[in-house]
């Protein structure tokens, strides 16, 4: 009698019972999609039901999966089934040194039997975690978010592509910051963003120095933040621009110029962003949730009330006649017109934003005017599936401006 086959030591350890299909067709395989070239592999494997179909080989434009180091702290608590991210497939290589493991995200994962598995595939994969309200949060929590576009640079004057070169504000852009910071002098903010960027550093810079009630807040500066890129386009004139669309037979705000980003990849900085914005709170809110309804909550919607057209969605009366909680953070972006658009469409299109009654989705969907100031409420609700309902308050204000600065 044969004795039984050894162990591969560069094999996939699977979760699959003995003797299954997965563990027959494992066997059988003679393709190590990793590793690269193809070998066989006879290891057993254990874990899963019968049944599972085996994984293909990585089928993708990049021939490996993504791969991370951990370290050894980390290692041991990554288990072989759904971990807390909702995702499913994490598999372990084992090696002599150990150290390297993988998240299969390809084709062909194991059908487990569970529709609620399958469900957790597909978007939510390139999405990251998805939002879960953490021990301690109340049934609702509400969030304010307010974005503003940086001050006019020499380039928007002059009608240039910007992209992401690092042009600083003209003085009309100064002016313009020094303006929204005056009209936003009341607005207590808990949290501030602003891309890394030169002009949108001046322009939070410019808001917050006005400010009478958040001036020493620290900014945090995020490149998911910043313009879209336009490749060769940057620090050209926007004619040149719209001719290079015309010669590829495309759209100018579809078009992506060599070297640029595509308006999906944008989009998804702007999820990326928006999601773990959206975690902060809802981490912060289960941490101090005997302040979510008193009154820093209501100093939060009171500042915003005075110079924002809130109506219903606040108010002081809405933490006990409505039942609804008051504000948690209040949270200030500074960001750019292209990124801010595409951003603002993943609001409308994704999650379903509503909007006032004045406000119709062909001026939603434009550009932004120079530090234009945007408010939303984002509302997350317990006991479902955790998704944002979002209501846009207004759009683009420019009461500010009111002065006469030039804002294209």
């Amino acid at each position: 009698m044969k004795s039984a086959p050894k162990p591969c030591a560069g094999s996939l350890i699977y979760p699959e019972s003995p003797g299954s299909k997965l563990a027959r067709a494992r066997i059988a395989s003679t393709t190590d999609s990793w590793a690269g070239p193809a070998r066989t592999c006879l290891a057993p494997i254990a874990g899963l039901r019968a049944g599972a179909q085996a994984p293909r080989p990585w089928a993708g434009p990049h021939r490996s999966p993504v791969s991370a180091v951990l370290p050894a702290s980390r290692r041991r608590d990554w288990p072989s089934r759904d971990d807390v991210y909702g995702r499913l497939g994490l598999w372990r290589r084992s090696r002599p040194a150990g150290g390297a493991w993988r998240k299969w995200c390809g084709r062909g994962v194991p059908q487990c039997g569970e529709a609620a598995r399958r469900r957790l595939l597909g978007a939510r994969a390139e999405l990251g975690p998805p939002l879960s309200f953490p021990p301690g949060a109340g049934k609702m929590t509400r969030f304010a978010l307010t974005v503003v576009r940086h001050g006019e640079t020499r380039f928007n004057k002059e009608k240039i592509i910007q992209g992401q070169v690092d042009e600083p504000l003209s003085e009309t852009g100064f002016k313009q910051a020094a303006a929204a910071g005056v009209f936003l002098n009341n607005v207590k903010f808990t949290h501030v963003f602003s891309s890394d960027l030169m002009r949108t550093k001046q322009t939070v810079h410019g808001i917050l120095e006005k400010s009478k009630v958040c001036k020493d807040l620290t900014v945090k500066y995020d490149s998911r933040l910043r313009e879209r890129k336009y490749g060769v386009a940057e620090g050209r004139a926007l004619s040149e621009l719209r001719a290079m669309a015309k010669a590829a037979g495309e759209e100018c705000p579809m078009f992506t110029p060599p070297g640029g980003e595509t308006l999906d990849q944008v989009k998804m900085r702007g999820k990326d962003f928006f999601d773990i914005l959206c975690q902060l709170i809802l981490q912060e809110a289960g941490q101090n949730e005997q302040f979510s309804q008193g009154a820093p909550s209501n100093c939060l919607e009171t500042s915003l009330a005075e110079i924002f057209p809130l109506g219903k969605t606040c108010g002081s009366e809405s933490n006990s006649d409505s039942g609804i909680p008051g504000l948690v953070a209040s949270v200030l972006v500074v960001s750019h017109g292209a990124y801010m658009k595409s951003l603002f469409n993943y609001f409308l299109t994704d999650l379903k934003c509503s909007l006032p009654s004045t406000l119709n989705k062909s001026e939603f969907m434009s550009v932004s005017p120079n530090t234009g100031i945007s408010l939303f409420i984002v509302n997350f609700e317990k006991g479902r599936e955790v998704k944002p309902t979002i209501q846009c308050v207004c759009m683009y204000l420019q009461d500010h401006l009111n002065g006469g600065t030039e804002t294209r």
